[in-house]
């Protein structure tokens, strides 16, 4: 605060100095908005690009989730086909085994779900 002379009247050196002071404060108030401002800017951009970039990751697992499991599906189909054939093959070379095979698997299925 400004001194006072003695006889009552204000120092103008001293006024000067506090009103250069007064001025220096708010000019800092001022940088500190803008730096918070700032701040919030930068916070708020990374956040974007942060979910943009998770977006874009889960995104992709999921393109290499659904190639794996079409390319998974297609080695079990062809897989199915092959023993299919295989036993379409033994069944015409060997009727009455895979008959036999076939009637005691039935048999063990039957003793299994009549146990349940």
């Amino acid at each position: 605060m400004p001194r006072k002379t003695s006889d009552g009247h204000v120092d103008i050196e001293a006024r000067k100095a506090f009103d250069e002071l007064s001025a220096k404060f708010d000019n800092l108030r001022e940088s500190l908005s803008d730096v918070a401002e700032a701040v919030t800017d930068y916070g708020t951009a990374q956040s974007q690009w942060a979910a943009e970039r998770a977006s874009g990751s889960a995104t992709d697992a999921l393109d290499q989730a659904r190639d794996a499991s079409r390319k998974h599906g297609r080695q079990v189909t062809a897989q199915a086909g092959e023993l299919k054939a295989q036993a379409d093959d033994f069944v015409s070379r060997q009727p009455q085994l895979a008959l036999g095979i076939a009637a005691g698997a039935g048999f063990l299925v039957g003793l299994w779900a009549a146990r349940r």
